[in-house]
């Protein structure tokens, strides 16, 4: 199954885990920011990064079958709810990992099919896709 994986720039390698996770059960990540350049503080060269950075996150979302939202800190996830936001506007189903989506309406739309409390909840679990339905089972 191809998944993007959402987060925070500041939680980039807890992001990898998650990731890391996915591919070894065989999924595939449809676009890996953790690994993009950074942008410059300010400047046109800051645009012009950032821009990048919405045509790639966007276009992993738009090819994804899944998003999966990492939401593990107290921070602002603007980006991450708006990629959410791309993927329900396409009917993707979604998962968010972490207590501090609460704060976004969105995350208690249809769509969420699980939510986790921590990536070693996360880890528990298997996604996978049956009959054309993404589906998530519990590992022992």
């Amino acid at each position: 199954m191809r998944v993007y994986c959402a987060g925070k720039w500041e939680e980039k390698e807890r992001v990898r885990i998650v990731q890391d996770i996915l591919i070894a059960d065989g999924h595939t990540i449809t676009f890996d920011w953790t690994r993009a350049e950074e942008a410059p503080p300010e400047g046109e060269l800051r645009a012009h990064v950032l821009r990048a950075h919405a045509i790639n996150d966007h276009w992993g979302v738009m090819t994804s079958d899944l998003y999966v939202g990492l939401f593990e800190k107290d921070l602002q996830y603007r980006g991450t709810f708006a990629e959410m936001g791309i993927a329900m506007g396409c009917g993707k189903p979604c998962i968010i990992i972490g207590s501090f989506a609460k704060r976004g309406v969105f995350s208690y739309h249809p769509l969420v099919l699980a939510w986790f409390t921590d990536i070693e909840d996360f880890r528990r679990h298997r996604v996978y896709k049956y009959g054309g339905e993404v589906r998530i089972k519990e590992v022992e």
